[in-house]
């Protein structure tokens, strides 16, 4: 039997200190991450996704509905059995449609993030972290608006960003047992480069270098379950625009419990809550207009997922997921939920080798956000996805 980690790659049978490192790891700087502590076989992973949000009341929020078409890849290599290489990106296309009918578009490539890990000991990992600045990172006025909607913390769009320009980094994971616990512990260091984030213009803006801390404890519940918890920090230095500080991000607070159990019939089930705080950011100078502090928010998050066998080949993948967003000025702040399921169809090859998995998704979504003091908008949303993965060998 296999189960998959929080980046898609099946990992076997392994004990407490190995899990605890493969959670460490793997969010160390987001999902997708390279595990070699545990990666047994090469996969890769393309598609298609589309989802579309409308809001209830456009005149009321100046945007009438987003939608962003994605077609994702995703590749990891061993070499040998203490390397692993992996990559990561996308070609996105986002519009965001105004109130009174305009639009505004943003399409390209994403920045491809690339990984290189060593684990030269089950307990050890080290990784360089890199961002090839292949997106798009220098923006329109016009373009910058579908930026900004899709980074929004509350909604789960499917890019988060088109481009931010190169980063160069460093994670370094160990993993020990302490009683019955797992214990995992991972921390690095990412240092952004400078870009020109407006079109038209020269100036230059220098990103924060990035400290990162993860821990991670797992432990099995009952023989058959287990349970873990995720702690994390990051803490981001000044961001500077013209060799000056400009803005200080603040810090990042993340925290999630996981419970998986079995089902009957092969099935399983994974149950997940957790929090993430982002304090206040504050402006340093004032050397752009429109560049102003932004509140501290705290998004709780909640879920719950199945996996149920239709046969040697096929496999049911529902779930759900919740989640409510607070803010310092409460502005931007509201609740959005989802719900759906996948199917996991491997249409060539076995378990126990090379296999070529197809995966179709929809969810439908609805939530409601905050606009002005008093004064909420309702949005609803959907996806639908195609997925492939070929997995297995070497």
């Amino acid at each position: 039997m296999s189960r998959r980690s929080d980046s898609g790659i099946t990992v076997r049978r392994i004990g407490r200190p190995a899990r605890a490192l493969v959670a460490a790891v793997a969010g160390a700087l987001g999902a997708g991450a390279a595990l070699p502590a545990s990666v047994d076989a090469q996969e890769i992973a393309s598609g298609v996704l589309l989802q579309s949000y409308a809001f209830d009341d456009p005149a009321l929020t100046g945007i009438d509905r987003y939608d962003v078409f994605v077609v994702p890849f995703a590749v990891t290599v061993p070499l040998g059995t203490e390397w692993v290489v992996s990559a990561s990106g996308a070609w996105a296309r986002g519009v965001v449609t105004g109130s009174g009918g305009g639009e505004a578009t943003l399409s390209g490539p994403t920045d491809t993030d690339v990984r290189v890990s060593w684990s030269p000991r089950p307990w050890l990992v080290v990784r360089a972290d890199a961002t090839v600045p292949t997106g798009t990172s220098e923006l329109t006025l016009e373009q910058g608006i579908v930026a900004g909607v899709s980074a929004s913390l509350l909604l789960p769009t499917a890019v988060q960003t088109w481009g931010g320009g190169s980063a160069l980094g460093a994670t370094v994971a160990v993993a020990t047992q302490l009683g019955a616990w797992g214990v995992g512990v991972a921390g690095g260091y990412l240092v952004s480069n400078s870009f020109e984030p407006l079109a038209g213009t020269s100036i230059g803006y220098d990103p924060g270098n990035l400290l990162h801390v993860r821990v991670a404890f797992d432990r099995d519940v009952g023989g058959t379950s287990s349970f873990s918890l995720v702690l994390a920090a990051q803490d981001f230095a000044d961001d500077q625009v013209l060799e000056t500080n400009l803005f200080q991000v603040g810090t990042r607070l993340q925290g999630v419990a996981r419970f998986a159990f079995p089902l009957a019939s092969r099935s399983s089930a994974l149950v997940y809550a957790g929090a993430e705080y982002r304090s206040e950011g504050s402006v340093l100078e004032e050397l752009l207009p429109g560049v102003i502090d932004t509140p501290s928010q705290t998004l709780f998050n909640a879920g719950a997922s199945a996996r149920f066998p239709l046969g040697r080949r096929v496999a049911l993948l529902p779930s759900a997921d919740l989640r409510v967003l607070r803010t310092g000025d409460g502005l931007s702040q509201g609740w959005f939920g989802h719900g759906g399921a996948a199917l996991d169809w491997r249409v060539a090859g076995n378990s126990a080798g090379r296999s070529v998995v197809l995966t179709p998704s929809a969810r439908l979504m609805a939530g409601s956000v905050v606009v002005q003091e008093g004064t909420r908008s309702g949005l609803f949303g959907w996806e639908a996805g195609l997925a492939l993965r070929v997995e297995g060998g070497r």
